[in-house]
């Protein structure tokens, strides 16, 4: 007998005595007395089956795992032992008692793999590359830039422009010397008082010599006004000369006073303001 089965018989005693002596006890209900009576019939009819094939047929099951060089995998070995028969009773025939031994070699079943999807790509159908062409490269105009006309040194055209007012003066082509003076004051006038002088001066010449007094009078009025000095005696006379033709006598008689007040010896300034005096 195993210790095993010792164990189980200790706990079944164990559990008979509890039984007998829960029966025992006189305030104990009805149906708790017949309750223990079944577990003790229960377990009384258990502990006798127990023995009683513990006595007869045996079994003994041995387990292992072994690796048979008939199979290719671990295998598990059960091995299942049953005792011989009884012996014979006398006056019978005898047999010869043997023992059966049945051995169950269990092969373990692998796991199921999962089912594996395999997606093939389908080949792409392959594109030929069109033949290169190359394309004629056509120029492209540049863009011209324009021209810069060169800005003229206004120097160079002051220059150019009085040296043609001069020349045009000194041929005593008058009227295209007054054009040529008047385009001078417009283009350069302020710039110096002194250079304005001059040119009302000669602008006034030449109006003179055109018998144009009220022009000629008003340039050189002008050429007068812009001299620092203010006391210039040629632009004086003229002055009086263009009233005198003009009949302008006082305006004419102011402008001898003004010269004798510059110049006290200015013989033809004093004949000219005696002629104009008796006049009145």
């Amino acid at each position: 007998m195993s210790l095993n089965e010792k164990l189980q018989i200790a706990v079944l005693v164990v559990a008979i005595v509890g039984a007998i002596a829960a029966l025992l006890q006189p305030s104990i209900r009805r149906i708790n007395r017949v309750l223990a009576t079944l577990v003790l019939v229960g377990v009384v009819v258990w502990l006798v089956i127990t023995i009683a094939g513990s006595n007869g047929v045996s079994r003994t099951v041995t387990e292992g795992t072994g690796t048979p060089d008939s199979f290719p995998t671990p295998t598990t070995v059960r091995t299942i032992t049953y005792p011989a028969p009884p012996e014979p009773v006398p006056g019978t025939s005898a047999t010869t008692g043997t023992t059966s031994t049945m051995t169950a070699i269990t092969t373990p079943q692998p796991a199921p793999q999962p089912a594996i999807t395999a997606t093939i790509p389908h080949p792409q159908p392959v594109v030929e590359p069109a033949p290169f062409t190359p394309q004629p490269v056509i120029p492209q105009p540049q863009p011209v830039a324009p021209q810069q006309q060169p800005v003229p040194d206004p120097r160079v055209a002051l220059e150019q422009e009085w040296n043609r007012a001069i020349a045009l003066s000194d041929s005593q082509q008058w009227r295209e010397a007054a054009s040529a003076w008047e385009r001078l004051l417009r283009d350069h006038s302020g710039r110096n008082r002194a250079f304005d002088s001059g040119v009302w001066h000669r602008l006034g010449i030449a109006y003179e010599a055109l018998s144009e007094w009220s022009k000629a009078a008003t340039a050189f009025q002008q050429a007068n006004l812009n001299d620092d000095r203010n006391n210039a005696t040629s632009d004086l006379r003229h002055m009086g000369h263009c009233y005198i033709s003009l009949g302008r006598r006082s305006e004419a008689m102011d402008i001898y006073r003004r010269l004798l007040a510059i110049d006290p010896g200015d013989k033809a300034s004093r004949d000219l303001l005696s002629v104009l005096s008796r006049q009145r």
